[in-house]
């Protein structure tokens, strides 16, 4: 069963109405995500003001500490690169990270 199929309209509407008051200030991939939205609302009772108050703290917090190209845009600071350098060289039959 999927996640829409379970919810009940009030919580389809919920979810409808959190993802339209933010709708421009959330990425696109956030936008695909509906149980990000969910997991907001069921974090307050599914109270949408609440909801929208939070996940607003939570954009503001991945916009100032740029969490979204964290992975892609990251320099580390010169310190690091001298005094720990490091690589991931592949991964053991466990998935554990073999560092070189």
């Amino acid at each position: 069963m999927t996640m829409q199929e379970e919810l009940s309209p009030e919580k389809r509407n919920a979810i409808e109405e959190l993802k339209r008051r933010t709708i421009n200030d959330i990425t696109p991939k956030m936008r695909e995500d509906e149980t990000l939205f969910y997991r907001f609302l069921k974090a307050r009772q599914f109270n949408v003001e609440n909801a929208e108050s939070m996940l607003r703290k939570h954009i503001t917090f991945r916009k100032e500490y740029e969490v979204d190209t964290l992975l892609t845009d990251f320099t580390p600071p010169e310190a690091l690169v001298k005094y720990y350098p490091w690589a991931c060289i592949g991964y053991d039959k466990e998935v554990h990270v073999y560092f070189h």
